[in-house]
């Protein structure tokens, strides 16, 4: 509004505010003008100058477009101890977005909403699991990936279940279980050949282990151990039944004098196989080895024979005898007597006979001094006799 005859002109102040119409004119008048589209995320203010007044124009931002959010990094490992991170958020300017935790071991410690480009901070706390883990954060409609490495296990307590077993000779097959803790790794391993691991000679964590033992074909026992996740499990096989059908011994004999003595004998037989030994005689005296197994040895004492007889006696050793032959005592051959000890005969002569009374073993002759008497028998004799004439 401007009194009549009273000039005045319109003029942009802003390039995006243009006058359509009005620009000049004289008295009461109008001006038209056209505003450019905002293609900015952000409102904008200019001003056309008519008249000598100012007109203000007020432009709103362009709604944003919101559909190209991203982030980076994408994922990260951390390692078992935890730690902390950050995700760098990019989004047009006047985006809003949120950030969540999906897993409660990752928690946001800032940035949790935003709105353009921004940052998400984050916590993993430790894993003392013995199995790694992967879990996920949300961010502006993104998926961020954290994968946690597994603690390391604490392998110090490994146990074995049973720790021992007994077999016959004829062996077999058996199992035992380990237990230990998740990644840690055990082996296996036999002391001796006749133990052998069929299955189980390495693992980790829980396990077992299987193994065979073989025939005992000894006819003494054996012990042998396998070493499973450094514990050690033992195994005792019983020996072969032996074969007690061969015993010998040696010398089978002795001859001793009257004074007797002492002896011994040696045993041979199988391992395992019992034998005995006893005398048949009371003056055969078995002083050492009355039992015994396997080889071995049988001493004996034989008593003074004080008779002018041999005698013999046996020992029975391991169901074979041993014989003992002693010689008679040495006779005392100083007593000798006769009787009668004279006759008389008529002239015409006869026959007559002598008793010789002499310790057993002592030796004598008869012989006649005169040529009319003749020894008709007995003339030598050992011990007691008779001498005819």
């Amino acid at each position: 509004m401007a009194n009549t005859g009273c000039t005045w002109t319109a003029s942009s102040n802003v390039g995006w505010i243009t006058i359509s119409s009005g620009s000049s004119g004289s008295g009461n008048g109008s001006v038209g003008y056209t505003v450019a589209a905002n293609t900015a995320t952000s409102s904008r203010t200019g001003t056309m100058t008519i008249a000598g007044q100012s007109f203000t124009v007020t432009q709103d931002a362009t709604a944003p477009i919101c559909t190209s959010n991203t982030i980076t990094p994408t994922s990260n490992n951390v390692a078992s101890s935890g730690g902390s991170g950050s995700v760098s958020v990019m989004a047009n300017t006047g985006c809003t977005w949120t950030a969540s935790s999906n897993i409660g071991w990752i928690t946001i410690t800032s940035g949790s909403s935003g709105s353009g480009n921004g940052s998400v901070g984050y916590t993993v706390a430790a894993n003392t699991a013995t199995s790694s883990r992967t879990g996920t954060m949300t961010i502006a409609g993104q998926s961020f990936t954290v994968t946690q490495a597994a603690a390391t296990p604490t392998c110090t307590s490994y146990t074995i279940s049973p720790t021992s077993n007994n077999f016959t000779s004829n062996g077999g097959a058996g199992s035992v279980s380990v237990t230990a803790n998740t990644g840690c790794a055990w082996t296996a391993s036999s002391s001796q050949s006749w133990i052998v691991v069929t299955s189980g000679s390495s693992g980790s964590g829980n396990g077992t282990v299987a193994y065979n033992v073989a025939q005992n074909t000894s006819t003494s026992s054996r012990t042998g151990t396998i070493t499973i996740a450094g514990q050690t499990f033992t195994v005792t096989q019983a020996a072969a039944t032996p074969t007690c059908t061969g015993y010998t011994i040696t010398p089978t004999s002795n001859n001793l004098a009257s004074n007797g003595g002492a002896g011994s004998v040696s045993v041979t037989a199988n391992t395992g196989c019992t034998w005995t030994a006893s005398s048949s005689q009371g003056w055969i005296v078995v002083t050492s080895g009355s039992s015994g197994s396997g080889n071995g040895t049988v001493a004996y004492n034989v008593a003074q024979n004080t008779s002018t007889s041999s005698r013999t006696g046996t020992i029975t050793i391991a169901g074979q005898t041993f014989t003992v032959t002693q010689a008679a005592a040495t006779p005392t051959c100083t007593g000798y007597t006769i009787t009668p000890t004279s006759n008389n005969l008529a002239s015409n002569g006869g026959a007559g006979s002598v008793s010789v009374t002499a310790n057993t073993g002592c030796t004598w002759t008869a012989s006649s001094s005169q040529g009319w008497i003749v020894v008709t028998s007995g003339s030598s004799g050992s011990g007691n006799g008779t001498v005819a004439y």
